[in-house]
């Protein structure tokens, strides 16, 4: 009972230092704000840009894919040079390709592999290719969530109808280039 109360009296301090430490930060931020005010507007007043600004900065030959996870819809917005358009679809079973694309030495895992990746191709990606500009060959992928530790360049477009080796799948890296980034306010 004395260990119990002991580990009681434990957590309330930590929670204390937690709320102290909160405080001062807290305080400081309120300082910043009130006595470098060109300091605190870089630094705690990013503002997001507008569709029409990160359009204009877009190269001709590149696509920001932006996603979101809204419960079991994944959003994504392509953004090009020439316009904007919005596709959603339905998330797949997330944990499964995560576990397969980092375990995936072991060549008996091959179909479950390929039937995962190929399966997250047509959910990610696929629809915001279907009518692409034939000019775009770098996508600027901006994931949420979960989607961050999904390496989209091995995305497989197609099944392979044969067994072939990991080197020879048809990866969307083989047809585009392929860069992330968290956010358009800081691209």
């Amino acid at each position: 009972e004395s260990e119990l109360v002991s580990d009681s009296l434990e957590q309330l301090h930590r929670q204390d230092l937690w709320f102290e430490s909160f405080l001062a930060y807290d305080s400081l931020i309120q300082h910043l704000e009130s006595n470098y005010p060109q300091y605190y507007a870089l630094k705690y007043a990013v503002e997001a840009p507008s569709l029409k600004e990160v359009q204009a900065q877009v190269p001709q030959d590149q696509a920001i894919l932006q996603y979101w996870i809204d419960g079991d819809n994944i959003g994504c917005f392509r953004i090009e040079k020439g316009g904007v358009k919005f596709y959603r679809s339905e998330v797949p079973p997330t944990t499964e390709l995560i576990r397969l694309l980092y375990e995936h030495e072991n060549s008996q895992q091959y179909p479950a592999f390929a039937q995962q990746s190929h399966q997250w191709y047509q959910a990610l990606v696929a629809p915001a290719l279907n009518d692409i500009s034939d000019q775009v060959n770098t996508l600027m992928v901006i994931p949420d969530g979960v989607l961050a530790y999904i390496p989209f360049e091995t995305l497989l477009r197609s099944l392979p109808q044969a067994e072939p080796t990991f080197d020879q799948l048809p990866y969307l890296l083989r047809d585009y280039n392929i860069h992330y980034n968290y956010t358009t306010a800081l691209w």
